[in-house]
């Protein structure tokens, strides 16, 4: 209900007022900044994917002697960010404890992969400063993913904690049709019959 009144562009204030509990308020702020974290995971996996075909553009031209940079190179990590984050909005929704549980398994299943590779990097910094991989890169494709998703874990705690507290009938309401919401008549005629 809540979403219908903004999408029929009236100000957060006009329908904030209509709703007398606090706690839902509260707790709608919560899923409007769940959904923003969810928004953002998605395009920070498809800038990392994007950096990805420019690492594999540079590192084509070398050999890879070791299979663990091979699987590096893998898109993998981009593409579960997405859906995982879709699980977690549709988990909040329908306030679903065993999708938010699929949420947090494959959550810090992505974020312990992400510090992985990120240490390994490191040591290879470390190890050989002739690399062509800077630290800009690995901070942009594999930090800010990772601070993202802790992020979205914290949130996402906060708002199972939630479950149960009457929001899930505000965020499943879905408005009437296009058609139900605007009177509509099929005789020209008659719509424009007092402008004559």
């Amino acid at each position: 209900m809540l979403c219908c009144e903004r999408k029929r562009g009236k100000s957060y204030n006009h329908f904030h007022k209509k709703i007398e509990d606090l706690e839902i308020k509260r707790l709608y702020r919560w899923y409007c900044r769940q959904k923003i974290l969810c928004h953002a995971q998605i395009i920070v996996a498809y800038f990392g994917y994007t950096q990805y075909i420019d690492i594999i553009s540079l590192t084509i031209e070398s050999e890879i002697p070791d299979p663990v940079i091979l699987l590096k190179m893998m898109p993998w990590t981009y593409i579960p960010s997405c859906l995982i984050s879709l699980i977690m909005i549709e988990g909040v929704r329908s306030e679903s404890n065993r999708r938010m549980f699929y949420y947090y398994i494959v959550s810090l299943a992505l974020s312990s992969f992400h510090l992985y590779v990120f240490v390994v990097f490191i040591n290879m910094i470390k190890s050989s400063p002739t690399t062509t991989i800077s630290i800009v890169q690995v901070i942009i494709e594999f930090i800010i993913p990772f601070l993202i998703t802790v992020i979205t874990i914290i949130n996402s705690i906060i708002c199972h904690k939630n479950f149960g507290k009457g929001l899930k009938v505000y965020l499943n309401y879905e408005p009437k049709t296009f058609k139900e919401i605007i009177k509509y008549n099929d005789d020209l005629d008659q719509c424009y019959k007092d402008d004559d």
